[in-house]
């Protein structure tokens, strides 16, 4: 995820929230460097969570939690960008894993998606 997507997505949230953000370039900023290890459509499709079920704008950290929580992973071994129509796939934390396991776990199953698609590109 880069600036140009956090920004499209903070421009999401403020749309929906009707919530002018002082200082824009900080903000996504802040945002990018507490969401930066998550893809784009992983952050928009917490965010899209958030807005249909708070009417209260999110803070980074409720987003993020969204995304552990849920387990909002990408189905393609590559994040893709905005706009390309690829969708995130959601499930829940099994009852009795810790974020911590889970955070694990969601690291080996990136690094064992980032291996097949450089095996398949050989």
């Amino acid at each position: 995820m880069d600036k140009k997507d956090m920004a499209r997505i903070l421009a999401i949230l403020q749309t929906n929230y009707q919530k002018k953000i002082d200082n824009t370039e900080a903000t996504v900023g802040v945002w990018l460097m507490t969401l930066q290890e998550f893809s784009a459509e992983a952050v928009l499709q917490s965010a899209r969570l958030h807005m249909a079920k708070s009417k209260y704008f999110p803070t980074p950290a409720e987003i993020r939690e969204n995304i552990v929580r849920r387990r909002i992973v990408l189905t393609e071994p590559s994040a893709p960008r905005l706009g390309e129509g690829k969708r995130a796939k959601v499930t829940v934390i099994p009852d009795g894993m810790s974020e911590d396991d889970f955070l694990d776990l969601f690291w080996q199953e990136q690094v064992r998606w980032e291996e097949q698609f450089l095996d398949y590109e050989k």
